[in-house]
């Protein structure tokens, strides 16, 4: 149990670090840019969220009322999460591009977002080790 620790540790410092960078990547756009930002992604979350819950759910039900082994749920919420989470980053980086942002402010996003995956993928290397 300690090992699963450690891998929730490393995606909470890889989350918390990918904001370090997001934010002073924020430093790099002018305050036009830094409004269009807002005005971009502003409703983007809202379905998403709603979609990430209702997966879940299924995820918790399926754990409850089939004999379906827990590595292969855990391995198939993983994979659907890390796919959501590519599927964003690349929208995201097309509407940076799309909406002319700076090269350096699109660079650093990526590297922010290839860091949370990262953590993500220890999460689940832990999980799949232990349980």
């Amino acid at each position: 149990m300690e090992l699963y620790f450690v891998g929730l540790l490393l995606m909470l410092l890889s989350f918390w670090y990918s904001k370090t960078i997001i934010q002073k990547a924020l430093s790099l756009l002018d305050d036009e840019k830094k409004v269009l930002l807002m005005n971009v992604f502003q409703n983007e979350n809202k379905y998403k969220s709603l979609f990430i819950i209702l997966i879940l759910a299924i995820y918790f039900v399926a754990i409850r009322y089939t004999t379906i082994s827990y590595k292969i749920l855990l391995g198939v919420l993983f994979s659907f999460l890390i796919s959501v989470i590519i599927y964003n980053f690349i929208t995201r980086v097309n509407k940076l591009k799309q909406n002319e942002f700076p090269h350096e402010y699109i660079k650093q996003f990526k590297r922010a977002a290839l860091i949370q995956i990262a953590g993500i993928l220890f999460l689940l290397a832990t999980s799949l080790i232990i349980f």
